[in-house]
């Protein structure tokens, strides 16, 4: 799923639609993306997003650079954190010009809180 968000006046709204606002939006969020999803945001951006194993592959030291023009960070965030064991998985923050890209494949409360307090 790619949840796009643009900003309206000087609030950052959900966008129905990615193609149809690509020149407004300023953050996709990737939420366990099909190949088809990656896909699109590479042609959209012209970097290559990194996958699930690339992300988990990662090391340590490999975790910031720059390929393409685009800035890439992989992080380990917490997500289930009422739990007695919260689940630790990588999200991947990508800066391509003016556009931000995250890829997670689980549900950090950060972002389900942080568009809602940006309304």
């Amino acid at each position: 799923m790619i949840k796009a968000f643009v900003v309206d006046n000087d609030r950052l709204r959900l966008a129905d639609d990615l193609l149809a606002n690509s020149d407004k939006v300023v953050w996709a969020d990737l939420v366990s993306p099909t190949k088809q999803e990656e896909a699109a945001i590479e042609a959209w951006l012209g970097v290559a997003i990194p996958t699930r194993e690339e992300m988990e592959e990662i090391e340590i030291s490999s975790r910031l650079y720059v390929e393409d023009g685009a800035y890439f960070m992989t992080a380990i965030l917490p997500a289930q954190t009422e739990a007695d064991d919260p689940l630790m998985s990588p999200v991947t923050f990508v800066l391509a010009g003016n556009r931000l890209i995250t890829v997670r494949y689980h549900e950090p409360k950060a972002f389900k809180t942080f568009p809602l307090r940006a309304e």
